[in-house]
């Protein structure tokens, strides 16, 4: 690694595995059974195709940078000494590279990330631009980091796991209320949205929230019992509010937010179960749910029947 801040100075050497720690304050990239099992079988056949990075301390110890799931599948695999890269950095160039290694190999706790990233900022004066430019972490990542660091610990878990990745859980942390976070994090990941249906929801609860507290703030005080002029009842939350934040007659601004926000979850639902339905396959689902003569035509048996066979295939 030649460029930026961190230059290529290490030596390979033969060590024992026992003397290498493994610090708390480190990030790792993460790995499900199947890829551990993978390396595990990889290390067997063919031994460790890529090194672990270490720094050897005074006491003769040697503190892992990165390759914790390397060291451990070598251990697994039999081994007790092996070649290793001992680089002979600072603390800051240490943090430099663990951040390099383990966030191009896969998943990373974003609060531990940030966490490092802060470090790098505050206590060693790099910029955003410096850290990229030797990491590889684009500017907007470290932004998004930042930003997915505060979210709630479900969203922070579905990255690290895989089932959501940076740019939809930067999308949901937008949302100001924690347990909203997790709610659409979760139906993202179980609905399949993509990036843009993601946005689009969020704007959606966004504006509700936003306007929910303007709304709240010119309700009528709890038990009016009069209706004074000028105002009016909204059919769902039965709560009587000034003309002026009555979207239509019988719905508050705040319900119909509500309502956005279901109709947008709505079309996601729709769009991906009916995204490779054709416009004459939709119109036989329509005939079929609105059809007033109780004794169906064979033809539109026949089509029906097509219609669904398509739709379960």
């Amino acid at each position: 690694m030649e460029t930026g801040h961190v230059k290529k100075k290490y030596e390979l050497k033969e060590i024992e595995l026992d003397k290498i720690v493994v610090p708390e304050e480190r990030i790792s990239a993460l790995q499900d059974e199947q890829s551990e099992a993978a390396l595990l079988e990889s290390i067997k056949r063919f031994g460790l195709l890529q090194e672990i990075g270490v720094i050897e301390q005074p006491d003769g110890s040697y503190k892992l940078i990165y390759g914790q799931s390397r060291l451990n599948a070598l251990k697994q695999a039999g081994y007790r000494r092996y070649t290793v890269k001992v680089w002979n950095v600072d603390e800051r160039e240490a943090i430099l590279l663990m951040l390099a290694e383990n966030f191009a190999r896969g998943g990373i706790d974003p609060a531990k990330a940030m966490d490092l990233i802060q470090e790098l900022m505050e206590k060693h004066g790099l910029t955003a631009k410096e850290i990229s430019m030797v990491t590889g972490i684009s500017e907007a990542t470290i932004a998004k980091l930042k930003k997915i660091s505060h979210a709630h610990p479900t969203v922070k878990a579905l990255v690290i796991q895989g089932d959501m990745d940076w740019t939809k859980a930067y999308e949901i942390s937008k949302i100001p209320d924690e347990a909203l976070q997790e709610h659409y994090a979760i139906q993202t990941v179980e609905q399949g949205y993509d990036t843009e249906t993601v946005k689009e929801i969020v704007q959606a609860v966004n504006r509700y929230l936003q306007e929910s507290e303007t709304v709240e703030e010119q309700m009528l005080p709890q038990g009016t019992e009069t209706a004074p002029p000028g105002t009016d009842l909204c059919d769902l939350c039965k709560q009587r509010h000034y003309q002026e934040n009555m979207c239509y007659p019988g719905l508050c601004k705040q319900c119909w937010n509500k309502v956005k926000v279901l109709i947008a979850q709505l079309e996601a639902t729709l769009i991906k179960k009916f995204k490779d339905t054709t416009l004459e396959d939709l119109s036989n689902i329509i005939i079929a749910k609105t059809q007033t003569n109780p004794q169906p035509t064979q033809q539109q048996n026949q089509q029906n029947k097509q219609t669904q066979q398509k739709l379960q295939a």
